[in-house]
């Protein structure tokens, strides 16, 4: 199954091995992520906290927080993870099969304080990966269609685990308001106040702040900075355009207050990337 690879991508559900040495990243999840260490161990860096994920456990980590990870073997057994990772679009699909009952749910309770969450190990949890793992030694890939069944298994799993995870997985069931991450992702460029950004998605300000806070540890205006600089990031390296015309189309109108924003998060300013990759396609 693995010949020279290291991860395998079957319909979201994720097999992972490092054969020797470390692995370390740090990335900003989108979807949500359910991984379970099948051997080695992982350390989850999660702002001042830190988990240690053991052979046999199982973490979820929340959409839209940035986290560091840190995964390795262990003496001369190698590290291997499976991870489901559920996107907004099949989570929808998800919800509109299961019906009203979930939103009702949601109006009652709140979700988890924190964005990763270690797992008891629990019966339904162990046996959902339990299944899984024959894969991890096979010579030939999972099929599709299984790997389908087994996401929507994953979820289900976490809904019986924990009630708390019918707010965190479906925090866009309520149908009269717009989804915030998507008129975010679509409208971040513009400059647009928390009173606007309430109101174009069905919220008062005091329902946008709270459910904002659901699903980001960031401020809206942090969160719009942010997505703003990656965007630019974006931008430079693949060479869509000077550093002004990327600037503006992000929605920077300030040169200095990019350039030092643009630093402070990866270390390196804009014009300096923008040189490197000229000097690389010349």
């Amino acid at each position: 199954m693995w010949s020279d690879k290291n991860i395998i991508n079957i319909s979201d559900v994720f097999f992972i091995c490092v054969k020797r040495g470390e692995s370390h990243y740090v990335d900003k999840l989108p979807d949500h992520h359910l991984k379970h260490v099948v051997t080695g161990e992982m350390t989850v860096f999660d702002g001042d906290k830190e988990l240690t994920v053991s052979s046999g456990q199982s973490i979820f980590l929340r959409r839209d927080h940035r986290i560091k990870i840190r995964k390795y073997p262990l003496e001369d057994e190698e590290f291997r993870c499976i991870t489901f990772v559920f996107k907004r679009d099949f989570l929808k699909e998800y919800f509109q099969e299961l019906g009203s009952k979930v939103c009702k749910k949601k109006k009652i309770m709140n979700g988890f304080p924190s964005s990763s969450i270690l797992l008891s190990d629990i019966p339904s949890i162990r046996s959902l990966f339990l299944s899984m793992i024959p894969y991890l030694e096979s010579e030939s890939e999972p099929p599709a269609p299984i790997m389908k069944l087994k996401m929507r298994e994953a979820v289900q799993t976490l809904l019986t685990t924990d009630d708390r995870f019918y707010p965190v997985l479906f925090d866009f069931t309520e149908d009269w308001k717009i989804d915030i991450l998507d008129f975010l992702h679509t409208n971040y460029m513009y400059d647009l106040t928390l009173p606007e950004m309430a109101n174009y998605t069905g919220r008062s300000l005091a329902s946008f702040k709270r459910d904002f806070s659901l699903i980001s540890d960031l401020s809206p205006e942090k969160w719009i900075i942010n997505r703003r600089l990656e965007a630019a990031y974006e931008l430079i390296v693949e060479g869509k355009g000077n550093l002004t015309s990327i600037m503006n189309k992000v929605g920077f109108k300030n040169r200095s207050h990019f350039t030092t924003s643009f630093k402070n998060k990866f270390g390196i300013t804009p014009s300096i990337i923008l040189n490197r990759y000229k000097n690389e396609i010349k």
